[in-house]
Order: structure tokens, then sequence, then C-alpha cells
């Protein structure tokens, strides 16, 4: 056995581990100047596999583990699409079927035998007998109740609101097979007389017709009138006086006292209660002592006593007193 060959290990001292020790222990920064200059003028954006190392890594890790920004906007751009496509097939079906109930259901009302009108009822007439407005309307039984009454809801009320009796018409309904018709009537009130006619006017002054007779209403006389058509509102020089005589006319049912006729021909208004026992006055004057009842005392006691005949004279104030001559 040969003699071996001994390496000898030099020894390392202290110092020099110390030294080799705080290089490996130091931080990466403390070594970059260590390095400055090295391939100072080097690209390495140029390098190969740069993009696909760096760039590819940043597109599918991106930070904080965030979506690819790629991938949801075209999540997002198609998803609506879709939506509305769906949208507008869900929709053009309903309309479709909503259209198919709706033709069904107007077809069957209007040729339905079961709302054929069987029965045609009248309510607020009083001038009219219920036979005339139902002619009026143009409604006959076995009628369709939504062909006939319905859909002409406004060419019926029409041709009843054409009478100048007539204010306000409406249809109601009852199913299956019952109408009513309900109208507001002007309500006449006075009948003046001009020459041997008499135009019979409502509260408002509106001329409801022209007639021969007062049918029982409180005859105006007196009055210079302008024009008088059926259908318009009276037409009178004396316009002021017009409107006080009706306010009398309108404060009668609430007071309890009722004039046959009032004469407007002179200064102070002549409103009689018998034909022969008449209240002289102002028309103010008369609708005061109308509304504080004094009228109505002297009016009760004369009749009482028997008494028609006389002159009932107001004044301002609480002025009033009776003569049994008519003047």
């Amino acid at each position: 056995m040969g003699k071996r060959d001994t390496i000898e290990i030099p020894k390392v001292s202290d110092d020099a581990k110390k030294e080799e020790k705080s290089y490996y222990n130091d931080s990466p920064e403390s070594h970059l100047d260590d390095y400055s200059g090295y391939m100072a003028d080097y690209d390495y954006t140029k390098s190969p596999g740069y993009d696909d190392y760096f760039g590819n890594d940043e597109e599918e890790h991106p930070e904080d583990g965030a979506p690819d920004q790629s991938e949801e906007s075209q999540e997002t751009e198609q998803l609506p699409v879709k939506r509305k496509k769906r949208k507008k097939k869900h929709y053009f079906l309903r309309f479709c079927i909503a259209i198919v109930l709706i033709v069904g259901t107007v077809v069957f009302l209007l040729n339905a035998p079961l709302f054929d009108i069987d029965a045609v009822k009248v309510s607020g007439n009083d001038h009219f007998s219920s036979k005339q407005v139902v002619e009026m309307s143009g409604v006959k039984q076995g009628d369709n109740l939504f062909k006939d009454a319905v859909l002409r809801h406004f060419s019926i009320t029409g041709k009843l609101e054409k009478s100048t009796y007539i204010k306000d018409a409406s249809l109601k309904i009852s199913l299956p097979s019952q109408l009513t018709i309900a109208v507001t009537e002007r309500e006449p009130v006075a009948a003046i007389l001009i020459g041997k006619k008499y135009m019979i006017m409502d509260k408002n002054g509106y001329v409801m017709e022209k007639a021969d007779r007062s049918y029982k209403l409180t005859v105006i006389t007196g009055l210079k009138v302008k024009s008088a058509v059926a259908g318009e509102n009276i037409s009178v020089e004396q316009t002021q006086l017009l409107d006080d005589t009706i306010a009398i006319l309108k404060a009668m049912d609430s007071n309890d006292l009722y004039f046959k006729k009032i004469d407007i021909s002179k200064t102070l208004v002549r409103a009689y209660i018998y034909d022969k026992l008449l209240c002289k006055g102002t028309p103010k004057n008369i609708l005061k002592h109308m509304k504080n009842g004094d009228i109505q005392k002297v009016v009760y006691d004369l009749y009482k006593k028997g008494a028609r005949k006389g002159t009932i004279t107001v004044g301002s104030d609480r002025y009033i007193s009776y003569s049994p001559r008519i003047k």
C-alpha cells in the first residue's frame, strides 16, 4: 500500500469567517454597487422570451387575484345581447297572447245573446216620461248591451242632451242585460210673458221652451226682452232687475212662500201671492223680508182672518205694512 498523499486544508481565520458570513447575510441591495455598470447598455426587454415570461405572467396572473379584464369585458358585452333577445321573444309572445284574448273577448261580448238588452230603466226624469227618454235615446230591447249601448255611449247621451230640458245624461250597465239611462233635467222656475207666448226659463235665465201656457210657473211680466231663444240665455235691458227677480224665485221654496206673478214694469216690484193679494217693494227688500219671515207672518195672519185681497208693503229695515186696498 503506497503512501497516501495528504492535502493540507488551510485554516480559515476567524476574521475571514466573519467577513464571509457578513457577505452572504447582507441584504441584496448592499451588493448592487458591485455590479454597477455591468451590461448597463443592454436592453433586457429585447431578450428572447421576455414578453412570454413577463407579459403573459401579468396577463394570466393579475395582481391581487383580480379576474382577467379582457375575459370579463367579453362576458359583459355578450350577456346583455343574449338577454335582450330573450326579452324580445318573451314580450312578443305575451303581446300575441294578450291580443288573442282581447279580440276573443270583444267578439264574445258583441255577439253573445246573453248580453242582449231586456230591460231599460230611466232615472232623474220629471218633465219627460221614461218612455219618452228611451225613445229619444234610440235604444231598443234586443240590442246588444255593448255594441248598441256602451260603444254608442256618446251618441246616445248626445241625442238626449239636445233637448233643452236635459242638462246631462249618462248610461249605466248592469250585467248581463240591463241598461239604465240617468238624466239630469233643468228645472223651470218662471214663464216670461212676451206677447201671448211664454218663455219657460230655469233659475240661470236659460230659455227651455217657447210655450202657449205657463205650466203653473211664476209668470214674469214687464221685462224689456232683447232676445229669447230656446237653448240660450235670455237677454233683457234690465239685467240687474232680472237677476234680483231670479233671486226671489230661488228663495221661494226654502222660505215657504210662492208668488203666482211678478210684475217688474214699475219702479217697485209687485209680487202677487193671490190674484188680488200682492207684496210691493224693491226686489232686495222683498227678498230680505222673505228670509226673515215677516211676509209669511202677515200672509198667515190674513189667511186666518179670511182676507185674500190687499197690498203688503215692505221697506228697509223691518218696515212692513198691510192695506186692504190694491195699490
